[in-house]
This record gives C-alpha cells, structure tokens and sequence, in this order.
C-alpha cells in the first residue's frame, strides 16, 4: 500500500510535550539565576520541563487541560553535556532536578497510551536554566528550597535540530 503524502510527512516529524511554570515560579528561578551570575540564562519565557520527547508523531496526543496546576519541589542542580547532531563539541548545561511525581506518571501514561519512544534511558524532571554555562561552578549556589507551580501542559512537532540552534 502506497503511504499518502500526509503519511510520508508524519513520519519526518516527532512529537515533543512540555509544561509551563506559572509566573511566580518563572520569577523565583529568575531573580535567583540573576542573583548568582548564572551565565546565559534561558530566558524566563522560554523555561520548561520536557514531558514527552518522541521521534514518533503521537497526532492523537492532547495537551491535558485538567491535570494543572500542580506543585513540585526543587530539589538540586546538575550540569549535563547538551547532545548536538552537527556538533562534536558538546556545551555544559545547568538543570535544576526537581521532584514531580505527578509528572513521572504523566509521562508514563503518554508513553503507554501512544506507543511514544524516548531517546533517553529515564525520564528525568527538570528545568535547564542554561544551555551553555562554560566552566561555571555550580559548587557555589546555594540550594533552592522551593515549592514550583506547574501550570499548563503544551504540545509542538519535535525539532530534531533544536539543540543545534541553541546550544
């Protein structure tokens, strides 16, 4: 059976899901990144967690609308190596782990329900609050002890090429 021209474009394109902070929380991590010199700070607007990552197109995938607002707790900061298709030279980023339970599960139902693929061994909850913090020593930064408030869950096609335009 010949694949329609609908059919053949899904196929070039994944699906990526993320949530939102409500804007006190946007402010928080703001104020603290300003504070302590975090170098190249993503912008407040830009801040997010990953929720679903899949090189599959999920076209009955729905950004829930009564999952929200929900609450997760910060819990500490990591730096991890950004992953580049063009690049060979990978970026220190700087994530702020935090513990979201709900979300967990959240990604595990979106896994099952649409057969979704992930291209990491586990889901980890995070912000990244930089993708490039050069030699940056996140030693120094206070821990936040902060209550984070999730408010919407969003949807957009995967960008496979994302981290080459930003990182």
């Amino acid at each position: 059976m010949t694949k329609t021209y609908k059919q053949l474009m899904e196929e070039m394109k994944g699906t990526y899901a993320g949530v939102r902070l409500d804007k006190k929380s946007n402010n928080l991590i703001e104020t603290y990144m300003k504070e302590h010199d975090v170098p190249n700070r993503v912008p407040t607007d830009k801040l997010h967690i990953t929720l679903l990552y899949s090189r599959k197109y999920l076209p009955n995938y729905k950004p829930s609308q009564t999952s929200y607002p929900m609450s997760a707790k910060t819990v500490g900061f990591h730096i991890w190596k950004t992953q580049s298709l063009e690049h060979k030279d990978s970026k220190n980023c700087l994530v702020l782990e935090i513990n979201a339970p709900k979300l967990i599960k959240r990604h595990k139902e979106l896994m099952d329900e649409h057969e979704a693929t992930f291209d990491y061994p586990e889901y980890k909850t995070h912000i990244t609050l930089s993708y490039d913090i050069g030699d940056f020593d996140i030693s120094d930064l206070p821990k936040m002890h902060n209550l984070l408030t999730i408010e919407k869950e969003y949807k957009e096609d995967l960008d496979l090429n994302w981290a080459d335009k930003h990182g």
